[in-house]
C-alpha cells in the first residue's frame, strides 16, 4: 500500500426484511394520511377516468359519512341542444353515487333521464336555493315525475345543491335520506360544516374539470393528430 494512503471502510448497505416491511408500511401510512388526497385533487384528472371516478366516490362517501345520508348521488347534464327556450341540456345521468351500508342503490332507469323530469327541481334551486342546500321531502305538493322518483327509490326527503359552471348549471348533488329519522335539522349547522362546504368544492371542481378538460387520452390524440 503506498504511504500516506489509508483503506476505506467497507460499508454494510444490505437491509433487513423486518426494516423493508417496517419502511413500506411508513410510507403507505404517509401516502394514505397526508400525501393521497393532495395528489387526487391536484393531478388526479391526468391519471384517467378509472382513478378519477374512484375519487369521486370517495368524496361522495365522506359526504355521506358527514350527513348520515342513505345515498350520495352526483349527477351531470349532457346531450346539450337548441331548445325552444334557448340552448339547453336534455339529459342527466348520474356520474357518480355513493350507497351506505345497508340501503339499496337507485334503481336503474334513475340512472339516466330526460331532463324535463327534473327541470321543475333544478328551475327551484336556482330561484331558492341561492347556492346552498334545498330541502325536497316526498309528498303530493310535488310534481308527479319528481314524487315518482322519490317513491321509486324509496327516498323520504333529500337535500340538492346545483353545481354550477359560473351561472350555468352542470350537475346536481342529492344527499337521499330513506327514513324521516335520518333528516339532520339543517345542513349549515352539522357537525363539521365546514368540511361539508370543502366536500362540495372539491366535487364541483372535479364536474367542471370533466367538462373544461378533456381527457389525457383525448388531448394526447389532439396533439398527434395537429388540432
Amino acid at each position: 500500500m503506498p504511504a500516506g494512503r489509508w483503506p476505506l471502510p467497507t460499508l454494510d448497505l444490505s437491509v433487513s426484511a423486518d426494516a423493508l416491511v417496517l419502511l413500506g408500511i411508513c410510507g403507505w401510512l404517509i401516502w394514505r394520511r397526508f400525501l393521497r388526497q393532495v395528489v387526487l385533487s391536484r393531478f388526479g384528472f391526468l391519471l384517467g377516468s378509472q382513478q378519477n371516478a374512484r375519487y369521486l366516490v370517495e368524496l361522495l362517501a365522506q359526504v355521506a359519512v358527514l350527513t348520515g345520508a342513505s345515498r350520495v348521488a352526483l349527477g351531470t347534464f349532457y346531450n346539450p341542444e337548441l331548445l325552444t327556450t334557448g340552448y339547453g341540456y336534455t339529459r342527466v345521468a348520474i356520474l357518480s353515487c355513493y350507497v351506505a351500508p345497508g340501503r339499496l342503490p337507485l334503481d336503474v332507469e334513475s340512472r339516466s333521464m330526460p331532463m324535463e323530469r327534473i327541470r321543475a327541481d333544478v328551475q327551484d334551486l336556482l330561484e331558492h336555493a341561492d347556492g346552498g342546500w334545498r330541502l325536497v321531502e316526498a309528498g303530493p305538493h310535488l310534481p308527479t315525475p319528481c314524487l315518482d322518483y322519490l317513491l321509486r327509490n324509496r327516498i323520504a326527503f333529500l337535500y340538492g345543491r346545483l353545481v354550477m359552471l359560473e351561472t350555468l348549471p352542470i350537475g346536481i348533488l342529492n344527499l337521499h335520506f330513506d327514513t324521516p329519522q335520518q333528516r339532520p335539522a339543517d345542513l349549515g349547522a352539522i357537525c363539521h360544516a365546514d368540511r361539508l362546504e370543502t366536500l362540495f368544492a372539491e366535487i364541483s371542481l372535479v364536474v367542471r374539470g370533466r367538462i373544461l378538460r378533456p381527457s389525457l387520452w383525448r388531448r394526447l390524440l389532439r396533439t398527434w393528430s395537429g388540432h
